[in-house]
């Protein structure tokens, strides 16, 4: 079959017209089913996985941003009891011979056993010694230690103050066992040397329980403080 050169040359001028759009398109087709089947799935993954990593790093962070609150609420909470501790430490054993809060501290305590305090005597005794708190707590005593070895802490010498005071009330058992067991439970660390009492008996010769009168309590006690040596 022959073609007619008008035919042919025209068929040769659309081929070098239209081959160039049509090399751009098939390129334009390429590029994009490679970003789509290839590119894009790569991009994807890659992108996935920042995405874990980054939440992972977030999570570790919240996990010690939460681990760092705890660890401050405990601190926090450690030095208020350290400072509770502190002020409960210095109520049972003061720094200083702290006169005027002693007299508070006994008469309050005869408040709370409904009785009057007729009168406080205080006087500085010696230090603590060894031999005192052994025998306080019976304890057996080390045979290599020193019996007149002097009470200390790493704040000072642990001194006695002598404290005698009398009150006046109604005698009763349960008043008696309502005095010792104030004495028992004071803040502030009293340790019971003598008490003595005259129960009251009416002109019938009635005991103590019955008495309408009143009776005066004579109490010994011994008080704590602590000497750090600042006066010296």
């Amino acid at each position: 079959m022959n073609v007619p050169p008008t035919l042919r040359k025209l068929t040769a001028d659309l081929l070098t017209t239209y081959f160039r759009f049509v090399l751009m398109a098939a390129a334009a087709l390429v590029a994009v089913l490679g970003y789509w089947l290839l590119i894009k799935p790569q991009f994807e993954s890659v992108r996935l996985v920042g995405i874990l990593a980054l939440q992972n790093e977030n999570e570790r962070l919240r996990d010690r941003q939460a681990y760092l609150d705890r660890l401050t609420a405990m601190v926090d909470r450690y030095r208020q009891v350290k400072a509770a501790q502190a002020i409960q430490s210095q109520r049972m054993l003061p720094l200083e011979p702290d006169q005027g809060n002693l007299f508070l501290t006994i008469q309050a305590l005869a408040r709370q056993v409904q009785m009057q305090l007729d009168s406080v005597s205080v006087t500085k005794g010696s230090s603590l010694v060894a031999s005192q708190t052994a025998a306080a707590a019976g304890a057996r005593r080390s045979p290599t230690a020193d019996a007149s070895a002097p009470v200390t802490t790493s704040s000072g010498t642990v001194q006695i103050q002598n404290v005698s005071f009398s009150l006046s009330g109604p005698f009763t058992y349960e008043s008696f066992k309502q005095l010792l067991r104030a004495i028992e439970r004071s803040v502030r660390v009293f340790d019971l040397e003598s008490i003595t009492f005259k129960p009251v008996t009416d002109a019938a010769g009635q005991g103590a329980e019955q008495a309408s009168g009143t009776t005066t309590y004579s109490l010994s006690v011994k008080a704590y403080y602590l000497d750090t040596g600042a006066a010296s």
